[in-house]
């Protein structure tokens, strides 16, 4: 920024060229001012004395001929020529317009020339001058006088000697002005050449824009003067969702610093959208202390890099958010709007097992959705063959139908876009953007932003499709399972009708009894069938709710009406089958058995059951079932591990396999405890 103010500077300062322009004519325009002023003069002498010199008048004319010749020359650039002519009209001029006798008088006019010359035509020409000022002089003296008495030395040496210090002092001025210029093109050719857009603006840009670098055309297509004298060119190109932030910022509503920082959208001449980064700082200046230098620097590619960023980011982000495929489709269409013009846009998808191709996607203004259908020769199936993108103009599409590549299918457009959704090396259907409007043309950076998204469109196709199979296949597996848990439990149930039937056929008590004991055996496990069947989570039994059913099954089958209670503390655990199922049978023994014995001759009585996860110092998790009644009480002659009693050798079979041991305490009723390690499966919710 040094160096842009250092050139800005300099450009506040003349040049050599204007120098000498405005010396000569200022010079030019006295004598043709003096010039008047002796035709004037001689004019009035005439029409009041009756006295007119004719040659003089003449003279007068040519000299003023003479000068409105040069001043027009000026503007040719013919500086050096005009200058020589304006003093040479002065040194041969005045001693013409002189008599002899008053040369004296005119002598210093002739230092004059050659002083001027050597700053407006070159240095040396002081010399020059001096040796014709002196020439002139001389002979003019010599004819008209005839003798050398009255001739001045002492001016000839004069003369000479300001001639040479003129000749020095110019040289050293033209030399610091060629310093100057040299450093002025350097800078101006540093600016000229440098890839950003330099400006300086008073005020704020809405205002007044100062200077502005050449670069804008080439890049905005507008020249420095439209730029420069069009008021409110540059707020009227910012793009409208920019436009307000920018304003504001310009007005210094911003963070409070003077530094002005922004990156914007603004349009070009033919209505292109490109990036700017406009960065600025105030410089300080005594006459305008508002005056701001800054650069505009086209940042297209590295937002358009960023945006193919984000939109890669948004597709993967899609791949786990979508609902389902359609739902994918959908957010990548979206996607895509916001890269490129992708109003009509469709994904074709190739099915190798059926070798179709399906539109499982497809939004169009003119064509509805194709069926599927095989292989053949649209552009569609051309992508799909090479596995290339496609750029296709109705020029190319032409040639490629000239060359029965391809065929006509739909609407045609103008511009088409197609690009092969690759999965490691694997063509897996086509990804394509059609333009139909004239006012909405394609370019190849379109065609390389859709190949940069192609790759994650197709991986989080792909993914998506794999997880919907996978899905699609448990759902037929929970299907399979829930149906088996169904039949499982319908054949239980059939082989407890059939065990109840059997008993009504038998008149021995004991073995009735061992019917419905065995019955109620089968029960217990239809029961855990029936949760799974039911139960949205087909390897979980939901312990508490199966325990309610089970008793209150057990009560009913043993006809304790509302003489005997149960009281059940189970939070909601959730156990495999491995477990629930000897758990359940478990319960079922110890229930039974309470029922059965633990209330003779219509006792009232209460039974407890309740299922309690305990963490011992080895951090390692129990769980805890205790069945206790408070009825006549376990009999004292009987030992609950070695017993003929078939549902207590279960009880013991049955808790092994759940690696856990039974305890028994006889304390006002009979309280038999479970203790087992939670199994890996086991889960709970409080």
């Amino acid at each position: 920024m040094k160096s842009i103010a250092r050139w800005f500077e300099i450009q506040t300062l003349p040049s050599q060229e204007s120098i000498r322009r405005e010396v000569l004519v200022s010079l030019l325009g006295a004598t043709v001012i003096g010039t008047f002023y002796l035709i004037i003069k001689d004019v009035i002498r005439f029409f009041g004395e009756g006295d007119l010199n004719l040659s003089h008048l003449v003279g007068y004319i040519i000299c003023l001929w003479i000068l409105v010749i040069c001043l027009h020359y000026i503007k040719w650039g013919w500086l050096g020529w005009v200058g020589t002519a304006y003093f040479l009209l002065v040194i041969i001029g005045i001693p013409l317009y002189y008599p002899v006798e008053r040369m004296s008088e005119i002598i210093p006019i002739f230092i004059v020339p050659p002083i001027a010359a050597s700053f407006l035509v070159s240095p040396i020409s002081a010399v020059y001058f001096s040796l014709i000022s002196l020439l002139v002089y001389s002979l003019w003296f010599w004819f008209g006088v005839g003798v050398l008495s009255q001739y001045n030395f002492i001016f000839v040496i004069t003369l000479l000697v300001v001639a040479n210090f003129s000749w020095l002092l110019s040289t050293w001025f033209l030399r610091l002005i060629n310093e100057r210029e040299s450093s002025e093109r350097k800078y101006l050719t540093l600016v000229e050449q440098s890839p950003v857009v330099i400006y300086q603006v008073e005020g704020n840009r809405s205002k007044k824009w100062t200077y502005i670098s050449p670069q804008i055309e080439n890049w905005l297509g507008f020249t420095q003067t439209e730029w420069l004298e069009t008021p409110g060119l540059w707020a009227r190109q910012i793009h409208p969702e920019d436009r307000d932030q920018v304003l504001r910022a310009d007005r210094g509503e911003g963070d409070g610093s003077n530094n002005y920082s922004q990156e914007y959208r603004i349009f070009t001449q033919d209505g292109r959208v490109v990036w700017v980064q406009d960065t600025a700082l105030p410089i300080m200046d005594a006459i305008n202390p508002s005056t701001q230098q800054g650069t505009l620097q086209d940042i297209t590619d590295r937002k358009r890099v960023e945006q193919v960023q984000k939109a890669i980011y948004r597709i993967a982000e899609a791949a786990f958010s979508a609902y389902n495929l359609p739902d994918l489709y959908r957010l990548i269409h979206h996607v895509l709007s916001d890269l490129m013009p992708a109003e009509n846009f469709f994904i074709a998808l190739y099915h190798p097992d059926d070798e179709v191709l399906t539109f499982d996607y497809f939004v169009d203004t003119y064509d509805t959705q194709p069926t599927a259908r095989k292989i053949g020769k649209s552009l569609t199936d051309l992508v799909l063959r090479t596995g290339e993108p496609r750029f296709v103009s109705p020029e190319d599409f032409r040639e490629l139908e000239r060359q029965g590549v391809v065929e006509s299918i739909g609407t045609p457009s103008l511009d088409w876009l197609g690009v092969p959704l690759k999965v490691r090396q694997r063509t897996i259907g086509v990804m394509v953007v059609q333009s139909y409007q004239e006012g909405i043309r394609f370019k190849d950076e379109h065609l390389d932003m859709m190949i940069f998204v192609s790759n994650q469109v197709a991986m989080a196709i792909e993914r998506r499709r794999g997880e919907e199979s996978i899905k699609g296949a448990l759902q037929e597996k929970e299907v399979l399972l829930r149906e088996i848990h169904h039949r499982v439990k319908n054949n239980l149930q059939v082989i407890s009708s059939l065990l109840s039937l059997q008993a009504d056929h038998v008149e021995d008590p004991q073995i009735v009894a061992a019917f419905r004991e065995t019955q109620a055996r089968v029960r217990s496990m239809s029961l855990i069938h029936e949760e799974l069947y039911q139960a949205s989570n087909l390897a979980r039994v939901n312990f508490s709710d199966y325990l309610r059913r089970l008793t209150g099954y057990l009560a009913n089958a043993y006809g304790v009406g509302g003489r005997v209670r149960i009281h059940m503390d189970v939070r909601d655990v959730l156990l495999g089958v491995d477990t629930a199922i000897p758990l359940g049978l478990i319960v079922n023994e110890l229930v039974s058995n309470a029922l059965k014995h633990a209330f003779p001759d219509g006792r009232h009585g209460e039974i407890a059951l309740w299922l309690t996860r305990i963490e011992d110092e080895a951090d390692q998790h129990w769980y805890e079932l205790v069945v206790q009644d408070n009825g006549k009480g376990f009999p004292d002659n009987v030992d609950y591990r070695n017993t003929d009693s078939l549902g207590l050798q279960l009880v013991q079979v049955l808790s092994r396999q759940l690696r856990g041991h039974v305890e028994l305490s006889v304390n006002g009723g009979t309280r038999f405890s479970l203790h087992f390690p939670e199994p890996h499966h086991i889960s709970s919710r409080s």
